[in-house]
Formats: C-alpha cells, structure tokens, sequence
C-alpha cells in the first residue's frame, strides 16, 4: 500500500528478508492498476546488478499471481545507476534536470551504497510523477564517498522494534511521536529470515553484532555451529599461508573451467578483508594465495579470478566488477557475468585497470553474496578502519559458512565500535537541520 499511495517507498531489512520479493510483489501490483508503466530496475554497481537480476527472476517464480508481461522483460535488463543516468568519461551525466529519466517507478537496490551526490543527481533526473522504490540494509556499511543516505531516511522513519509512541528525540530533546516522523508512511521493515534458519549460527552471529553484544558474539563464537568458524592469532603470528591453503579447498578444479558453470566459482568463496595493503589486506593475502598456486601477481592463467579497478563506460565494466580468465576458442578472455543471458568476454588487452580479487575489501563486497567467507581483521584493536557496520556487512556476505580470522582484542573491538556517518539529513528530515547550501 505504501508503494500504491505514495511517490516514495523505503524496504529496508537484513539479508534473506525477502525485499527482492517484496519488490517484485509491489512492481506486479502497480502494473495491475497501470499496465502501461515504464519501469527500471538499478543497483549501485556491476554485480549488485547482476544479482539484482537474479534475486528478481528467482522471486518471479514464486508470484502468486501471472506474471506481468512488462515485468517480465524488465527482469532481464536490470542496470546500474550510472548507466541509467548515462555516465560520461568527463564525469557529466546526459540525463538531469534538462532531460528527465522517461520512467514511471524506479527501483534501486543496495540503497546504502549510493552517496549523497549520487542520489541527488538521481533525483534530479527523475520525473515529478515518479515513483521512487529504495531497498537494501540501514545496518550496512554507508557509501565509499560522503553522506549515508539510506541510513538517515530510514532513522527518519518509527523504529522497527519500539511501539509507535517510542520514535526517535527530535529538536531540542522533544520525543516525537512516530506519525510525526516524516518518512513514516513511506517505509517498510522487513524482519524474518528466509534464507537462514531460526537456529542458524550466521543469523545470530550478524545480529549479535549489529546489536553491539561482545558477550553474544564471543559466546557463539566459542562454541560455534558448523557453520561459523573463528581462528584466533596474534600480531606476531602469520597465518597467511594456512589461509591460502584453506582457500584453495574451495576453488573448481581447472579442468572443468571451460564448462557453462565456470563463472559460479566467483560465487563459491571470497577472502573479505578491512584494508587494501599490508599482510593482513588485499595485496597480501591476494600474494599468499597465487604463491599457494604456485602462480605470479597479474600472471594470466585459466581461472584466475580479477576485479575492475575502474569504471569503463564504453564497456559496460565497472569498479568493483568480479571476473575470471577462462579458456576459450583463440585463447584465453576475461569473462564477466553479465544481466543479458550471455556472459561478456574481454581480451586482456582491452581490460581496463585491474587486480587480482581471491581477496577483496569488506567495502568493494558490498552487493556480492558468496557460498563462503573467509572474514579476515588486523589483529591491532586500534585499528581505524574496525567497526560494527564492516564487520556486519563482512558477516552478512555468506550464505553458507563464514570463517572469522582475527585476535579476540580486535573482534571485540570492532563490535563496539558504532561509527555511524552522518551527513545532516536526518536532522533537516526530522526539523532540527538547515537546508542545504543554506547560511
């Protein structure tokens, strides 16, 4: 109903919450009252994409109801956001304020990647009488560049878990009461799990730690399920190479690397770390994995897996984008998923700047899910990139198992670490701001 009524509509929930079924239920609703809706589906980048288009055909099969013929092709097309808006090298965008977005309802998923700059350039593309469906998770990790938009609109809304006279403090300690609030007619919460069940470990484990419990977190993780394991070293120790052995356990045997399943195996496993350099980063642990397979940095071998450092409009390839090399007739491509039925292949000639990707940053994982993670943190407690919301969005990758490499100072550390960003839309939402620009 929120959808139906109103030009903005927020789902916000946790992984396995079902959002990207509730958004295929409010799109096929809006197509019964308007068949003629121009509809765009977008995601923050390249692989979001590309599991956005998977999650929306998965939860086509299960609409109660004939699937739209509008909504059908849309699924087959979702895009990024950039690509939508038509991103240019100079850094200029064709659609604005002077060529408006020809569309009726826009989804975007992964709302809590997207900066402030970003979502403005949108809004200013959008038509007056469009609808605007946000998703994706309050308790994730804020964008890369400034602002946590999706953050502050959902705080600007009743909290999930307090009865309608408990919303947040408003301007000078008044307590608002949540149909005060501005946003509260324009969100949805989405609480049950159904991906993991009610006793998973992964489950408890994440809301442990987007509770802020050190006590839970160390509780399950003493006594762990199958399904989480928690290997504690010290600063002086060095598991580098255990951990490129444990990777390897994982990876599709390179002879079957030619088959239509090879680009699953980006989707079996990844190395999830805090920072990009240093043994404890991307560039050391991505080191102990190729000396494991006995293979060089950047050397091009059939399985090796890359990621785009660099956004390449002409290409269709975006920072973040996961690849792999793989065999095919005249030699070896780099090949991507892509969100038409065939994947995209490059040689290597034409790729733009990347890197390997065994390990990748908790940031960069943001709109990836992986069958395993490997979670590795700096076992210095004072580090400054440790907190609440990075460890969540670290756990929260895994479907199925999730390995914790870290000192107990450190894991501890990071789950008492809330560092929430704040760009002052909440409190212009809420009343207690300035506009914008203003003096």
């Amino acid at each position: 109903m929120i959808a139906a009524g109103r030009s903005l509509c927020i789902v916000s929930g946790g992984p396995g919450t079902g959002k990207s079924s509730t958004i295929v239920r409010i799109l096929a609703m809006l197509l019964q009252l308007c068949t003629t809706l121009r509809i765009a589906l977008v995601a923050p980048t390249g692989k979001a994409a590309v599991r956005l288009q998977s999650a929306v055909q998965s939860a086509l099969q299960g609409l109660p109801v004939e699937v739209p013929a509008p909504l059908a092709a849309q699924a087959q097309h979702t895009s990024t956001l950039h690509r939508l808006l038509g991103a240019r090298p100079d850094g200029s965008y064709r659609h604005g304020p002077g060529r408006l977005l020809p569309l009726d309802v826009l989804v975007v998923d992964e709302a809590s990647m997207v900066d402030v700059a970003l979502m403005w350039r949108l809004q200013q593309a959008l038509p007056e009488q469009a609808r605007l469906i946000l998703a994706g998770d309050q308790d994730q990790l804020a964008s890369v560049e400034p602002g946590a938009v999706f953050h502050e609109l959902c705080r600007a809304a009743p909290a999930p878990d307090l009865p309608e006279r408990a919303a947040p403090a408003g301007p000078a300690g008044h307590v608002s009461s949540a149909a005060e609030l501005p946003l509260s007619h324009c969100i949805a919460f989405l609480h049950h799990n159904f991906r993991f069940a009610a006793d998973s470990g992964i489950a408890a484990l994440a809301e442990a730690v987007r509770s802020g419990d050190v006590q839970a977190v160390c509780a399950i993780l003493d006594r762990p399920p199958p399904e989480l394991q928690f290997h504690e070293f010290g600063v002086d120790d060095s598991p580098a190479e255990r951990i490129a052995a444990r990777v390897q356990e994982w990876y599709m045997p390179e002879q079957e690397l030619d088959g239509e399943q090879a680009l699953d195996d980006l989707r079996r496993f990844r190395i999830l770390v805090v920072q990009r350099h240093g043994r404890w980063g991307v560039s050391g642990l991505n080191a102990a994995v190729l000396q494991h397979l006995g293979r060089q940095p950047q050397q091009w071998f059939p399985g090796r897996q890359l990621m785009v450092l660099e956004n390449q409009h002409e290409l269709n390839l975006y920072n973040g984008d996961l690849g792999m090399v793989l065999p095919r007739p005249g030699g070896l491509r780099a090949v991507f998923p892509s969100t038409a039925l065939v994947p995209r292949e490059f040689a290597r000639q034409r790729l733009p700047r990347h890197e390997d990707a065994y390990a990748m940053t908790i940031h960069k994982s943001q709109g990836s899910e992986f069958d395993r993670v490997l979670l590795v943190l700096p076992p210095q407690p004072e580090h400054p990139l440790l907190s609440r919301r990075l460890l969540y969005t670290g756990i929260t990758r895994a479907r199925r198992t999730v390995e914790i490499w870290a000192s107990r100072e450190a894991l501890c550390a990071a789950v008492e670490r809330d560092e929430p960003r704040a760009s002052g839309l909440y409190d212009m939402l809420v009343g207690g701001g300035q506009q914008p620009g203003s003096a």
